[in-house]
């Protein structure tokens, strides 16, 4: 396993926001930059960057906890949660975007209300900035973080996800997530080509850690780590929580070559086998 660390030294994601009710995500005495810092060497051989909710405290267009990662990791990527949270207040995405740097990465880049949007649909000057420098955008499907008609309006005007994720939780894997193949054949019910999405499964999530050198392909020299998928007959049933659409073929888990060793996937569950949506909420409300 390879991780993004908090730079928070407490967070506790629970489904009603404890961390935010009691305001303790965007309390600063929650920064222990020397303590953040030994963390990150003392796990060095497994700590690919951070993840950050960019909330703030006294200054409302500057994150103090993203300053903190940014200090004492200037090295690693940041990766960014992209939205708000209920009772505690985050930064702009204007500002955001402002200060991310280039390798940085925006994740739930495709949910509904994110900010990467004008009134008239069109990206903001700032997201065309960022993308220009090189900041990536991440998937991170979730329960609410991303939406099909929020892709289009991005994939519309050309910006594609750098990689896709589930943001696979206890809340979502039974829907409307399911799995890491039932995602990436989102990808292609966008429209978006095969091999465009197993990169995004595999050798841009290498380039975005940094591991570009060890993983993320298959080369002499390098351990043989192998997923197997079976392309799946369409058209294929997908659901982001709210609308559901059809792929003109899906992809199904069939298993792994690990350390040398052949993993057979279990049966997992997908929208065509459960067959509903999940919420009729608006999606400009969602956090």
């Amino acid at each position: 396993m390879l991780a993004f660390v908090d730079p928070n030294q407490l967070y506790l994601a629970t489904k009603d926001f404890i961390c935010h009710r009691l305001e303790i995500a965007n309390d600063e005495r929650n920064i222990d930059e020397a303590s953040l810092a030994a963390c990150i060497e003392r796990n060095a051989d497994i700590l690919v960057g951070l993840k950050v909710r960019t909330c703030w405290s006294t200054d409302p267009e500057r994150s103090p906890f993203l300053d903190a990662a940014m200090r004492v990791a200037p090295d690693l990527p940041i990766m960014v949660h992209l939205g708000r949270f209920p009772h505690t207040p985050v930064i702009s995405t204007a500002a955001l975007l402002r200060t991310l740097r280039p390798g940085d990465i925006i994740t739930h880049a495709y949910r509904g209300a994110g900010g990467l949007l004008d009134q008239g649909g069109k990206v903001i000057a700032e997201f065309r900035d960022a993308i220009d420098r090189g900041v990536r955008l991440d998937i991170g499907h979730s329960g609410t973080d991303f939406r099909f008609r929020e892709a289009r309006r991005l994939l519309d005007q050309g910006y594609l996800p750098d990689t896709v994720s589930t943001d696979l939780n206890v809340f979502n894997i039974n829907g409307p997530v399911f799995s890491l193949a039932e995602t990436m054949s989102k990808m292609l019910a966008l429209g978006i080509g095969l091999r465009d999405v197993i990169a995004m499964a595999t050798s841009n999530t290498a380039r975005s850690i940094g591991k570009l050198d060890e993983l993320g392909s298959l080369a002499v020299g390098r351990p043989a780590e192998i997923s197997v998928l079976r392309i799946v007959d369409g058209p294929v049933p997908l659901s982001d929580g709210h609308e559901t659409v059809t792929a003109p073929y899906g992809l199904a888990p069939v298993g792994c070559v690990r350390n040398g060793e052949w993993i057979a996937a279990k049966p997992v569950a997908s929208f065509a086998s459960i067959g509903r949506t999940w919420s009729d909420e608006d999606p400009s409300q969602e956090w």
